[in-house]
């Protein structure tokens, strides 16, 4: 008998063990199962946070672009209302004055619009330009001072691409356009040239010229000098003035949208007309990486 008991006494002890491992284990597994649970419920609740801010942040980028768009709308009208006013007083509307081209740009990246003429005119192939800034409340136009020598024919800027360098350190964007001009059929003279807007002010510095003389058969001899010193230089460096002139600065590509016509054709569009033309212009108008 007392055998038998102790048998007993030892498989309740057993018993007792297994019982106490089971209940550890299923502490254990509720633990552990219950950690996961607060941890899938956490992850779930910053996941809605996180798609509540999202939410949130693009009604404000969407006011943005919104709020650039009417800026930009707002200048056109400005430089509509403008260029209709200018035809009607210029004298301009002679067709003698030959074909006006427009373009309108942010040369200076100041979120405010320039409109810019010019025309071509003469056996000599004189350039004349004017350019006018949109004014800082947005209610108006002021033209642009040019700082370059009278008389002198300008830029050739009615064009599609040039090369644009910018300096970062005084925010400055440098255009490169050349200049073409002929006396007679024997000479003609070219010269490379900056073009820059700051604060309102367009300054026009001549870089490098070139002068050629064509024989009775078309043939040319060109001279090249440099602006600054009127050293001589040869053709590759007069081609690659701007290059050197501005090693330092980054180099891009600026691009442009032109509308030419002669001025009694600008007369005769409507507002809707003009104002898309505009716009055109604006959206062909960018500065790129080369």
């Amino acid at each position: 008998m007392k055998h038998i008991r102790k048998h007993v006494r030892n498989l309740v002890t057993l018993l007792g063990i297994f019982m106490l491992f089971g209940l550890c284990a299923c502490g254990s597994s509720q633990n552990g199962q219950q950690e996961e649970n607060e941890q899938k419920t956490i992850m779930e609740e910053n996941e809605e946070e996180i798609k509540e801010e999202e939410k949130e942040e693009k009604p404000e980028a969407n006011m943005q672009t919104e709020s650039e768009t009417d800026r930009i709308e707002e200048q056109l009208n400005v430089i509509t209302d403008h260029c209709m006013e200018l035809w009607q007083k210029s004298d301009m509307a002679k067709e003698r004055y030959g074909i006006i081209h427009y373009t309108v740009t942010d040369l200076d990246q100041n979120g405010r619009l320039e409109v810019i003429s010019a025309s071509v005119q003469g056996t000599g192939i004189y350039t004349y330009s004017s350019y006018f800034e949109v004014n800082e409340q947005l209610d108006g136009l002021n033209q642009c001072e040019i700082h370059t020598e009278k008389g002198d024919s300008e830029a050739d800027i009615v064009g599609e691409t040039v090369p644009v360098y910018y300096d970062r350190d005084k925010d400055a964007y440098h255009y490169i356009f050349s200049d073409y001009t002929r006396d007679g059929m024997a000479v003609s003279y070219e010269n490379i040239r900056d073009i820059s807007l700051k604060n309102g002010e367009i300054t026009d510095n001549v870089l490098a010229y070139k002068e050629s003389i064509y024989d009775e058969n078309g043939v040319e001899t060109a001279d090249c000098f440099t602006a600054e010193t009127g050293e001589k230089i040869d053709m590759k460096q007069y081609e690659s003035v701007a290059d050197t002139v501005f090693v330092e600065l980054q180099k891009k590509r600026a691009v442009f949208l032109w509308e030419g016509k002669w001025m009694s054709e600008w007369r005769e569009m409507s507002r809707e007309q003009i104002k898309d033309m505009l716009q055109k212009s604006y959206e062909g108008f960018s500065i790129d990486d080369k």
